[in-house]
């Protein structure tokens, strides 16, 4: 049971410090919320921040509530959309309306807690 739990919040931070890094955070910043040192974070999450001037809107997956999201980018649009699949079986394809990935992502979650298949109780 601990190690479901620990691999669960391992997974949590490694998609939360990938979100962070492709929104513009450092691996110091990254270090910093996580109380270690920048090299600790780069060693802890490689992938999380791109390289400086190779910024590119690749997918972002999420992983919340007992479901999945994918966060894109639209350049047509200039604009931001998710694929998700709530834990209740249900799933949303959004439109490309977000002007940034943070309000993708956090309408992404949204829909994600509001379809656990449990309620909030079950997060």
């Amino acid at each position: 049971m601990l190690r479901q739990v620990d691999r669960t919040v391992q997974e949590q931070a490694a998609n939360a410090a990938k979100i962070a890094g492709h929104q513009g955070a450092s691996y110091t910043k990254l270090g910093a919320a996580w109380g270690i040192t920048r090299q600790s974070a780069r060693v802890k999450w490689p992938d999380a921040v791109p390289a400086r001037g190779q910024q590119t809107h690749e997918p972002i997956p999420l992983v919340y509530a007992g479901g999945t999201a994918t966060i894109h980018h639209d350049s047509k649009a200039d604009a931001w959309w998710y694929i998700a699949d709530g834990a209740d079986g249900r799933h949303e394809e959004c439109e490309p309306v977000h002007t940034t990935s943070t309000d993708a992502t956090a309408a992404a979650t949204a829909y994600l807690i509001a379809h656990t298949g449990q309620g909030v109780s079950g997060l």
